[in-house]
């Protein structure tokens, strides 16, 4: 066979680091110690799958008892694979985290809406003016400068320009929610964006900084507008 089972390429992996250039010593490995060796490979690959798998149901936002997983494991362990249980089970994950996060964005984007001064369009971005600018708006194909503060729910920050160069960019280069909200904004105005995960980043998120269908607040200052010319 041209390809290698998972456990074969694994094991040549891991044997790959401490090679030699020497010729191999006879084989005088005791048969249990081989036995010895391979469970232990296997008990080391699914450690890690199942603390792979349990840092991504935390990323989703399920709560689980790790204790009561980890006993289900080992019960599983024991049964033939049954593919249809396994597809519900995949699908019970995902649907149950995509219907929390709906409920958690749709909160923290209430909340938005709910303070003083704010309003939401028709696609649910919130903009609440903190200071008034002055002067036209940005355009899509204008050069925006500002500083901005971006808050996950939770209030992590995950970007700040504070102390440091204000951002200059094309304003259609931005987000969808970004491009949207700063046409509502003039020179010399502060602003506070709320941005629906659909106008973000959406389903794929952004690396580690930004998890997928998460809504992002922005406050953000504008410094300068040069207007494109065509």
């Amino acid at each position: 066979m041209l390809r290698k089972s998972f456990l074969a390429a694994a094991i040549s992996l891991a044997l790959a680091t401490t090679a030699t250039a020497q010729s191999p010593a006879p084989e005088t490995t005791a048969p249990d110690s081989i036995t010895a060796a391979v469970a232990e490979f296997i008990t080391g690959n699914i450690r890690q799958g199942i603390d792979m798998v349990m840092a991504n149901v935390a990323d989703m936002g399920l709560e689980v008892d790790s204790t009561a997983v980890l006993e289900l494991v080992r019960q599983g362990i024991g049964r033939p694979v049954d593919p249809e249980a396994y597809r519900n089970a995949a699908r019970t994950i995902s649907e149950t985290a995509e219907r929390l996060s709906r409920t958690r964005e749709a909160a923290f984007l209430d909340a938005a809406a709910a303070r003083p001064g704010a309003t939401t369009d028709a696609d649910g971005l919130v903009l609440e003016t903190l200071t008034q600018g002055t002067g036209p708006t940005v355009a899509a194909a204008d050069t925006v400068v500002f500083h901005y503060k971006g808050v996950l729910p939770g209030g992590r920050v995950f970007d700040d320009t504070a102390g440091g160069e204000p951002l200059s960019t094309v304003a259609s280069g931005l987000v969808p929610g970004m491009t949207k909200g700063l046409a509502h904004m003039s020179k010399g105005g502060r602003y506070r964006l709320t941005i629906p995960s659909a106008l973000a980043y959406g389903h794929r998120g952004a690396g580690d900084v930004i998890p997928p269908d998460t809504p992002l607040e922005f406050t953000i200052e504008i410094i300068d507008i040069k207007p494109h010319i065509q």
